[in-house]
């Protein structure tokens, strides 16, 4: 199952009447397409500490208008120690993987600066309200709880996030939801689950969509 995709994101866009003025994307790896196509004329704020990724980044901050920030985001400011898988850089993780989750077996670890999100937006001119979407490999819940003014200000949430045990002291789905919730915001749609398999294990993660607009239980097509 995967509706990660413009039409869907357009088709949510436009029921919940969502119009954030910034979108901040928090793990950018090579990029979110799907968001600069469902939102186009944004500001974008780019937040990734991995300099592998510069070529890709530097492209899309050619093409929209957006800042990159290189830094990672988190609950506290501080430096914390970072696993870069080197032949899969987008599975690279604050934590220690579980068996479940696996790794290139070329792993290095690097000391990355991180701030709260709450930080690195007021160190900025970009203003709300904003769309985020956080894909950090474990450390979602991390990013919200580092976010709490920027939350007051925020429309939607897009993450991906940990449903089996994927990374050593890791949070619980639960954890994430009750953040979530606690912050104002609803479990719209499940875009993706990731392996989605009748006959086979439970899911290791769903990428999921917030608002803080409930969705109309007695709302019909488009």
């Amino acid at each position: 199952m995967d509706r990660w995709t413009p039409k869907r994101m357009k088709y949510l866009k436009r029921r919940l009447g969502l119009n954030p003025r910034t979108i901040l994307d928090v793990g950018v790896a090579r990029g979110t397409p799907t968001l600069y196509e469902a939102f186009p004329n944004k500001r974008y704020l780019l937040i990734e500490p991995l300099d592998v990724y510069a070529d890709a980044i530097e492209t899309i901050v050619e093409n929209h208008h957006a800042t990159w920030i290189r830094k990672a985001a988190g609950a506290a400011p501080g430096n914390l120690q970072f696993h870069h898988d080197v032949a899969k850089p987008a599975l690279s993780s604050f934590h220690d993987k579980t068996p479940l989750e696996g790794s290139s077996g070329d792993v290095r670890t690097v000391d990355v600066e991180v701030d709260t999100l709450d930080n690195i937006v007021a160190s900025t001119s970009v203003r709300g309200p904003f769309g985020l979407k956080i894909d950090t490999e474990g450390h979602e819940l991390d990013v919200l709880r580092g976010a709490t003014n920027v939350l007051k200000d925020t429309e939607f949430i897009v993450a991906e996030v940990s449903v089996s045990r994927r990374f050593e002291g890791g949070y619980a789905f639960s954890e994430f939801i009750a953040e979530c919730a606690a912050n104002g915001f609803h479990l719209v749609d499940v875009l993706k689950i990731a392996p989605n398999r009748l006959d086979g294990p439970p899911p290791k993660f769903m990428d999921l969509f917030f608002a803080k607009k409930r969705w109309d239980a007695d709302a019909t097509g488009g």
